[in-house]
């Protein structure tokens, strides 16, 4: 419930900087631009994973309930928080037309 919207919070902050004001309507003409923002997806889907890997790795070691629950719960979130990077990166990689069809077939 908490990570999908995180994800796209953080998203949309990593984003703001670029004046773009619909990157997704927009024609893919600039594609620096374009692999800008792809970048900084990969770099949100990366350190999410990571982070949410490790603390769902640490959780063999956790004997306390209230512990392992806050951790089951921070890396979930983590891991869930990808899915709205992964679905804006999907949309940007692929034409215009195509759009629907290639989210449609990643889920």
């Amino acid at each position: 419930v908490i990570g999908t919207p995180l994800g796209g919070f953080v998203l949309d902050k990593m984003q703001s900087t670029d004046h773009e004001s619909n990157l997704l309507t927009r024609a893919p003409n600039n594609v620096i631009t374009t692999n800008s923002h792809l970048a900084k997806i990969g770099e949100l889907i990366y350190w999410s994973s990571l982070i949410g890997t490790i603390l769902l790795c640490l959780l063999y070691f956790i004997t306390s309930r209230g512990l392992y629950l806050a951790i089951v719960t921070i890396g979930c979130s983590c891991l869930f928080a990808t899915t709205s990077a992964i679905s804006l990166g999907i949309m940007l990689s692929v034409p215009i037309d195509s759009r629907s069809f290639a989210v449609g077939l990643s889920t």
